[in-house]
């Protein structure tokens, strides 16, 4: 009798076991083949746009920060009044828009803040970023946005632009293939500047970036250039305009 009730515990023991094994196993292979098939769509989708024919994009031209520039103007940062004297000299040629890659959430000296504004005003096609920072840890993670804050540029410049997010979150190999043009921060609906810079909204909320190709498929201009005036007087007319660092350091 007790012999065989602890042989049926024992095999009972083991269809529990085996039970679990399955399972466990089931869950691995599950998780797996869906991160298998997302890995096959990217590698086919990043051969696609590999072999993609090179286009030159006329729609958009670059302004870089560069270490010309910085040679020229001196350390970074500086006076805003210089990045108002750009943005009236971008604004003459009448671009769709305008994006500034810089960040003013802290305020500077009166003079410069108030030159900013009113060159952001005359222009009135301005896109500026907000900063997303995470509240705990040191890493910006999108798939949580309770762990998002939010700090816009200064009220006086915020009052005379539109203002949007730039924050991508990279696939598992480091690399950023897909986009989310509205994050939900607090409340908040904060648009993807992009999105803000063409005036339209996808439907889609999460979308792939059809990459151009390798460095050179946008026309780049330096900022001490566009400020000095040593540029055609049309190229920016019509355009999408980016204004970024590029420099060194």
């Amino acid at each position: 009798g007790l012999r065989k009730q602890l042989k049926r515990r024992q095999q009972m023991l083991w269809v529990w076991c085996l039970c679990l094994f399955f399972i466990v196993i089931s869950t691995v292979l599950v998780i797996q083949h869906a991160s298998f098939r997302r890995s096959v769509d990217w590698f086919f989708y990043d051969m696609m746009l590999r072999h993609k024919p090179a286009v030159i994009e006329n729609q958009v031209a670059v302004i870089e920060i560069d270490d010309k520039s910085i040679i020229a103007l001196g350390r970074w940062p500086w006076s805003r009044t210089v990045h108002a004297q750009l943005v009236e000299k971008v604004a003459e040629q009448q671009p769709k828009s305008v994006f500034l890659d810089i960040l003013f959430t802290e305020p500077s000296a009166a003079h410069a803040d108030d030159a900013l504004a009113k060159a952001f005003k005359k222009s009135n096609n301005v896109v500026l970023p907000v900063l997303l920072a995470p509240k705990h840890g040191s890493v910006l993670d999108l798939s949580d946005l309770s762990n998002i804050d939010v700090y816009d540029p200064i009220p006086l410049l915020s009052q005379a632009v539109v203002v949007g997010h730039v924050g991508n979150q990279p696939d598992w190999d480091s690399i950023i293939r897909n986009t989310q043009m509205n994050l939900q921060v607090d409340g908040r609906a904060l648009y993807n500047v992009m999105a803000l810079m063409a005036k339209t909204q996808p439907a889609d909320n999460h979308l792939l970036i059809p990459y151009r190709g390798e460095a050179g498929q946008f026309q780049h201009y330096s900022y001490i250039d566009v400020l000095e005036g040593r540029i055609s007087p049309l190229a920016f007319k019509d355009r999408y305009v980016l204004i970024g660092a590029s420099a060194s350091g």
